[in-house]
C-alpha cells in the first residue's frame, strides 16, 4: 500500500537522521482493529513510502486490492 505524500512528508519531518537499511522505517501499524509491527519501505518513483500489509490482516479486515482504507501508524524509536 502507497501512503500518501503528505504523510509520507510527515514521516520524513518525524525521523529525520532515524531510518534504518534502505532507508526504512519500523513502525506499528493498525489496520480495522488488527496491528503488527513491520517497517515503511521508500519508493522513490513516488515520492513516498509502501506499507506492506501481510495477507493474513487483509484477510481479517476484509481488504481487497484496490481500496481505500484507513491506516493508523506509530513511528518506532
Amino acid at each position: 500500500m502507497t501512503l500518501p505524500a503528505d504523510i509520507a512528508d510527515d514521516i520524513r519531518a518525524q525521523t529525520a537522521g532515524a531510518s534504518k537499511a534502505f532507508g526504512s522505517v519500523r513502525v506499528t501499524a493498525e489496520i480495522a482493529g488488527h496491528s503488527w509491527q513491520t517497517s515503511l519501505f521508500p519508493d522513490s518513483q513516488k515520492g513516498s513510502y509502501l506499507l506492506p500489509v501481510k495477507k493474513s490482516v487483509r484477510n481479517k479486515a476484509g481488504i481487497d486490492a484496490g481500496d481505500v482504507v484507513g491506516v493508523a501508524l506509530r513511528t518506532e524509536a
